[in-house]
C-alpha cells in the first residue's frame, strides 16, 4: 500500500507525456481518406489533391477510398465508426454533416457527437442566376417582378435537399416571393433548362457557371456569400442586395472520428494549413472554381454548429423531405 502513491504518480506522469509522444510518432503507417462521393466528382478531385500533398508532408501514403451512397451518408457513417487513431480521415461536405440530420431522422451517426472537425478546406459560394429574358438586372428588380407575377417564375433545383435547393428556399422566404421550385436530377440538367429558357431562375455553385455568365448566356444577380467571389468580382453579394441572411456555399472539410487524440487533430490541422497556403494549391483550387479557406479545428466546429440549425429551419419551413 505504501508503494501505491508512487505507482499513481508514475501513471499520471505517463499520461501527461502520452499526448506529445503520440503527436511526435504519428503517423507510422499509411492513412486512409474516406470520400463519400464517386471518383471524378468535384469533392473527389479536391480530396486527391489534398491527399497527395498530405502524404508528402507526413511521409506516409494517404489512400483515398470512395464510399458512395445515400447522398454521402454511407461514407460519412463509415468515418464516424472508424477507429479514432488518426489513421482514418474523412471528407466532410454540407449534405451529410450540416444538413443530413434534418433530412434523415434515422441517420446512423450524429455529425456533432461522432465527428471531430479538423479543417475547412475550401468553398464555392452559390450564385443567383436568371435567364437573360427575365426582365430583372438586380435582386431588387427580380423581387419586384416576382411579387407582381406570383407563381410565374420557376426555379431549377439541382437536387432535393441540396445546398442549391436550400438557398433557393431561403431566398424565397426572406424575399417574400412566390417562385415555383422545379426539381431536377443534378446540376447539369437544371442549368441546361435555364440556359434553354425553359426555367427562369437558378441558384448554383459559382464554379459551374462562370463561362456561361461571361458569355452572357446567364445573368448573375448576386452571390450568396459574405464577400464577393473572385470568380465573379462584379457581382454583388446578397447582403449588398438587402438580404444578408441568404448565404450558402458548397464546401469541403476534413473530419476524424470522435475520440481521436487532440495532438493528432492539431498536427493534421497544422499540416493542412501549410498545404492550403501553398500558391500552387491555391491555383489548383482556382481551376476547380474553389477558394481555399483554412481555419482552426475549433473554428470549423463552430461553423458547422451554426450551419446545422440554420438549414434545419429552412428544411422545416419549406417542408423539404428526403427523396
Amino acid at each position: 500500500m505504501k508503494r501505491l502513491p508512487v505507482f499513481l504518480a508514475a501513471a499520471l506522469a505517463a499520461l501527461c507525456l502520452a499526448a506529445p509522444v503520440v503527436a511526435a510518432d504519428y503517423p507510422t503507417r499509411p492513412l486512409k481518406l474516406i470520400v463519400p462521393y464517386p471518383p471524378g466528382a468535384g469533392t473527389d478531385a479536391v480530396s486527391r489533391l489534398v491527399a497527395d500533398r498530405l502524404a508528402a508532408r507526413l511521409g506516409q501514403p494517404v489512400v483515398v477510398e470512395n464510399r458512395v451512397g445515400a447522398d454521402g451518408n454511407i461514407g460519412t457513417d463509415a468515418m464516424a465508426k472508424a477507429a479514432p487513431d488518426g489513421y482514418t480521415l474523412g471528407v466532410a461536405t454540407p449534405g451529410p454533416v450540416a444538413v443530413g440530420k434534418s433530412l434523415y431522422p434515422n441517420l446512423p451517426y450524429d455529425p456533432v457527437r461522432d465527428l471531430v472537425p479538423v479543417i475547412r478546406l475550401n468553398e464555392a459560394p452559390v450564385v443567383l442566376l436568371v435567364h437573360p429574358a427575365v426582365p430583372a438586372k438586380s435582386v431588387a428588380e427580380l423581387i419586384a417582378f416576382a411579387k407582381a407575377n406570383p407563381g410565374k417564375l420557376n426555379a431549377a433545383i439541382a437536387a432535393n435537399g441540396s445546398m442549391n435547393h436550400l438557398v433557393t428556399e431561403l431566398f424565397k422566404h426572406d424575399a417574400g416571393v412566390n417562385i415555383v421550385s422545379i426539381p431536377y436530377k443534378g446540376g447539369a440538367p437544371a442549368t441546361q433548362d435555364v440556359l434553354g429558357g425553359r426555367v427562369e431562375v437558378l441558384f448554383i455553385s459559382v464554379s459551374s457557371v462562370v463561362p456561361q455568365v461571361e458569355a452572357g448566356k446567364l445573368r448573375a444577380l448576386a452571390v450568396a456569400a459574405p464577400a464577393r467571389s473572385p470568380f465573379l468580382p462584379g457581382v454583388p453579394t446578397m447582403a449588398e442586395a438587402g438580404l444578408p441572411n441568404v448565404v450558402g456555399s458548397q464546401w469541403n472539410g476534413i473530419v476524424v472520428p470522435a475520440g481521436t487524440p487532440q495532438p493528432i487533430v492539431d498536427k493534421l490541422n497544422t499540416e493542412m494549413q501549410a498545404i492550403l497556403a501553398d500558391p500552387d494549391m491555391k491555383e489548383r483550387f482556382a481551376k476547380l472554381g474553389m477558394t481555399p479557406i483554412g481555419c482552426s479545428a475549433q473554428s470549423f466546429g463552430a461553423f458547422v454548429k451554426v450551419e446545422q440549425p440554420k438549414w434545419a429551419g429552412v428544411i422545416k419551413s419549406a417542408g423539404i423531405k428526403a427523396e
